[in-house]
């Protein structure tokens, strides 16, 4: 992978956090955001390690373990995709997914992958979270299907799960009310003059929505 991808989520970041201050809104909301890339960054280094392959197993069920624990806690307005840290509400999707994804990777028991897309599709649910349901829903099904130890039927199911997650995480829509520097950040990235002059530059900033501001 190039590494120019390394810098694309701390790009957007502060484009966002920009863009967004511009308009009112408090640098403290992108906090969770330069969380998250510290701790992509931290992720990407380990993951290449070899204590990473070694432990695999163990990573993948500690981190479907900390998506699971954001139903422990109050939530807000019955929706529970946050783990508390402090003053801060940290999106639990944001630090178990990519390690359950990479993990998949290297997986040798074959029905492992299609009991991890159920477990993590049905904490989604509950939480429920229709954005990182179908973010994970799809990545999963993605690799399921290009996965050379994994049979047709069970890829069958895969995509059969991921459609129904989906689908059934569509019907439980949750009640927060939308937050403009999240679902309208493009909005605001494209009223600022850097989002006039350099459109793509502009669209690399919704990585900020991505890694999960305030959501």
């Amino acid at each position: 992978m190039p590494k120019i991808f390394l810098v694309i989520p701390l790009l957007g970041t502060v484009l966002g956090a920009t863009s967004a201050y511009k308009q009112g809104v408090s640098l403290e909301a992108f906090i969770p955001n330069l969380l998250g890339c510290l701790i992509g960054y931290g992720l990407v280094v380990y993951l290449k390690t070899k204590t990473f392959k070694k432990y695999n197993l163990a990573a993948v069920f500690a981190a479907v373990a900390i998506l699971c624990s954001s139903l422990l806690f109050s939530g807000i307005e019955s929706v529970h995709r946050w783990i508390p840290l402090g003053p801060l509400q940290i999106n639990a999707s944001m630090i178990a997914v990519p390690l359950i994804l990479y993990g998949m990777l290297f997986l040798e028991f074959k029905f492992l992958p299609l009991i991890l897309l159920g477990i993590t599709s049905l904490i989604h649910y509950l939480q429920p979270d229709l954005g990182q349901s179908m973010s994970f829903a799809t990545a999963a099904m993605v690799l399921i299907i290009l996965s050379p130890n994994i049979s047709w039927i069970q890829k069958f199911a895969g995509i059969l799960i991921s459609f129904s997650a989906i689908l059934l995480t569509g019907r439980q829509p949750d009640s927060l009310p939308p937050v403009a520097h999240v679902e309208r950040i493009f909005h605001l990235i494209m009223g600022q003059p850097i989002g006039s002059m350099s459109p793509a530059v502009a669209t690399s900033a919704t990585t900020a929505r991505v890694s999960g501001a305030g959501d």
